[in-house]
């Protein structure tokens, strides 16, 4: 699903998994 890609790019991105 996109949204895994999403959610990854914002993971390596933010430097944490989606911890808001």
């Amino acid at each position: 699903a996109d949204r895994d890609s999403v959610v990854r790019e914002r993971e390596k991105v933010s430097g944490t998994p989606h911890a808001s």
